[in-house]
C-alpha cells in the first residue's frame, strides 16, 4: 500500500528476487510397444522443491521482512503421473483407425507465495479420449476427441487480492472437438 500524490490510498504489486531455492527430482518416461498395433506410454515425475534462503523485503513499511522458508514453493507439485494407450486398427486400402486414451495425475501444490487458504492448485486426474481415421495413402486424417472427459473442476492458480477475495483460475472443462489434417508432399 502507498499514498498517491493526490492523497488517496493506493495499492501496487511489486516483483522482487527473494533468494534461492533448490529442486531435486526424478523424471522417468517409458514406452512399451506391446504389439505392432498397441503402444503404452507412461511417465512418473517426483519433485522436492524447497527454499534455501528466501526473505521477502519489507514492502509495507512495517520494518518486518518475511522469511519465506516457512512456506512451500508455489507451482511445485510433488507428484505427476501419466499413462497413455494407443491402439491402431488397420482397414482395407491402407486406411486405419487409431484409438487413444490418456490419463494424467498431478498432486496438490501451492499457487500463492504465502500458501493462503483456497489458493492451492487442486490435485486432479484428467482423462482424454481420441479416435483418428487415417485416409488412404496417409494423405489426410480426421480426429474426434474429448479432453477432460470426466469434466473435472480443478483450480490451477489463485491470487489473494488485498485480503478481500481470491482471483482464481480453473482448468478448462470438458471439451469436444474435430481436427482435420492434410499432408502435402514436398517437391
Amino acid at each position: 500500500a502507498y499514498t498517491a500524490a493526490d492523497g488517496t490510498a493506493q495499492q501496487e504489486t511489486v516483483t522482487v528476487n527473494t533468494g534461492s531455492s533448490e529442486a531435486i527430482g526424478v523424471d522417468i518416461e517409458a514406452t512399451w510397444l506391446a504389439t505392432d498395433r498397441l503402444r503404452i506410454t507412461g511417465a512418473l515425475n517426483w519433485l522436492d522443491h524447497e527454499y534455501e534462503t528466501a526473505v521477502l523485503p519489507d514492502l509495507r513499511g512495517t520494518n518486518s521482512p518475511i522469511d519465506l522458508t516457512q512456506f512451500d514453493v508455489p507451482f511445485s507439485p510433488e507428484w505427476k503421473l501419466a499413462l497413455g494407450v494407443e491402439y491402431e486398427h488397420p482397414l482395407p486400402g491402407g486406411q486405419r483407425l487409431t484409438f487413444n486414451v490418456d490419463a494424467n495425475y498431478q498432486s496438490e501444490a501451492e499457487t500463492d507465495v504465502f500458501n493462503g487458504p483456497n489458493t492451492q492448485m487442486h490435485s486432479r486426474t484428467l482423462l482424454d479420449l481420441g479416435m483418428t481415421y487415417h485416409g488412404p495413402g496417409n494423405r489426410w486424417s480426421v480426429s474426434a476427441y474429448v479432453a477432460n472427459a470426466t469434466n473435472k473442476v480443478y483450480r490451477i492458480a489463485a491470487l489473494p487480492v488485498a485480503g478481500l477475495w481470491n482471483f482464481t483460475n480453473y482448468g478448462p472443462p470438458r471439451q469436444y472437438g474435430l481436427r482435420l489434417n492434410m499432408y502435402f508432399d514436398e517437391q
